[in-house]
């Protein structure tokens, strides 16, 4: 299974969980890793090569820590803009059925303030509804979401402990496709 990592943290440099799950992901052959900070610096996305790389794999994985209930404003303007109507949705727009999405997010909280009631007041599924949705809408398949919590607070070891287990989770092939309707 061909897999695209699309990365988006604005400042990969000072993220050690980030930077460590990236190059565990480099690491091996059978990812394409693509750091979108890096590859557009100044937000001028090729659309046109990001299709192509999206037609190439089976798997797309999101990778970014969780702001704000949601994804840094580059991978939002990717999904803005490489996500068309007609190609990944809509009218004649089935480039991405039968493939896989993969939302992998950190955040900075523990995993119990994420609860009916807790600090944040809904689980993480639920706030990754919207992307359930883009996934819903395009085709793909939606895989249970990778999620790390506690991540400023890590040590290197459980730094390094995690890039070994995210790898090997993104390289699964049996991974859960959840049902539209969470």
């Amino acid at each position: 299974m061909k897999t695209l990592a699309l990365v988006a943290h604005p400042r990969i440099s000072e993220s050690r969980l980030h930077r460590a799950w990236a190059n565990a992901l480099d690491d091996t052959s059978q990812v394409t890793v693509r750091k979108l900070y890096t590859c557009y610096p100044y937000w001028k996305i090729d659309v046109v090569v990001e299709q192509a790389l999206l037609a190439e794999h089976d798997r797309v994985v999101l990778q970014f820590p969780f702001y704000l209930y949601g994804c840094p404003p580059l991978m939002k303007k990717w999904l803005d803009d490489v996500l068309t109507f007609r190609w990944a949705y809509g009218p004649g727009g089935t480039a991405l059925h039968g493939k896989q999405l993969l939302i992998a997010i950190s955040t900075g909280g523990p995993s119990d303030s994420y609860v009916a009631g807790g600090y944040h007041n809904f689980t993480i599924d639920e706030l990754l509804v919207p992307y359930r949705q883009i996934a819903n809408l395009t085709g793909f398949g939606y895989l249970r979401p990778y999620v790390f919590h506690r991540a400023r607070t890590v040590t290197d070891a459980d730094i390094a402990s995690a890039a070994t287990d995210y790898a090997h989770h993104v390289l699964r092939p049996d991974l859960e496709v959840l049902p539209v309707r969470p």
